[in-house]
């Protein structure tokens, strides 16, 4: 029996974290776009965002991203490789060295394998999906020419969605970002919430499986950035101290 927590989306909340200590899953998986990005990923997309430097952003996820005794597998979203694209700067595999329950699978796919089956982790690079399923049919018969995977996740669709396809399962994962103006003024919906799903398989293939939906669209708001906001404040503030000789020296980012 496996037991997995799916998410996706920057405005990662800590209560899903603790639903999944309470629930003893196995690991958690995150589907990319742990981050927003550094602006330039679409036109007027750099007056949405509050961080506009990589090294800043990585702090701050470092920093705010909950700490959890399961860990958890991320991929890099396409959020999070816009900047890759224009400096080389991989803000989720940044993170993940800098923080020990965190594990990076790499640039918009990823593969987990466990003693039961395996898993397909899948960022793509397209809009919002229209319809529910055919996507999702889509990119899991895609993958199916990579690996035996018997379960994918896929993310950037801000849907929720699950269908079984074959001898296979696939996940749609919703977003834990408010509802943004990018989405608004193209007439997109979005699904904000996360999955947790228990897995049951034989000699390789799912015999059972339980999905239990958590629906966050009344936990985000559009102030999801006034914790980013509280963090640049406090970092401006904060003091530190180095001694040279005899002396102690105090110095910040202040004046």
């Amino acid at each position: 029996m496996l037991n997995v927590g799916v998410v996706g989306g920057f405005k990662c909340s800590k209560k899903i974290y603790k639903i999944a200590e309470k629930d003893d899953v196995d690991f958690v998986i995150h589907v990319g776009d742990v981050s927003d990005g550094l602006g330039k990923g679409y036109r007027g997309h750099e007056y949405e965002i509050v961080i506009h430097d990589g090294l800043t952003l990585i702090k701050w996820l470092v920093s705010s991203y909950p700490k959890s005794a399961k860990p958890t597998f991320m991929i890099s979203g396409n959020h999070d490789i816009w900047p890759y694209k224009q400096t080389g700067l991989d803000i989720v595999e940044s993170l993940c060295e800098k923080r020990n329950d965190l594990y990076y699978l790499g640039r918009n796919y990823g593969r987990i394998k466990t003693d039961e089956l395996e898993i397909a982790i899948h960022h793509p690079n397209k809009a919002s999906a229209q319809t529910f399923g055919y996507d999702l049919q889509k990119f899991v018969k895609i993958l199916k020419k990579f690996g035996k995977y018997q379960l994918t996740f896929l993310g950037n669709f801000h849907k929720a969605c699950m269908l079984v396809i074959d001898e296979r399962v696939g996940y749609l994962v919703p977003t834990l970002k408010s509802t943004d103006e990018y989405f608004i003024t193209r007439g997109l919906t979005d699904s904000i919430g996360a999955w947790e799903v228990e897995i049951e398989s034989l000699k390789g293939k799912i015999v059972r499986i339980t999905s239990q939906y958590f629906d966050f669209r009344d936990k985000t708001n559009e102030e999801d950035y006034k914790e980013i906001y509280k963090w640049l404040e406090k970092k401006s503030k904060d003091e530190k101290i180095v001694k040279i000789g005899k002396r102690k020296i105090i110095y910040s980012h202040r004046l």
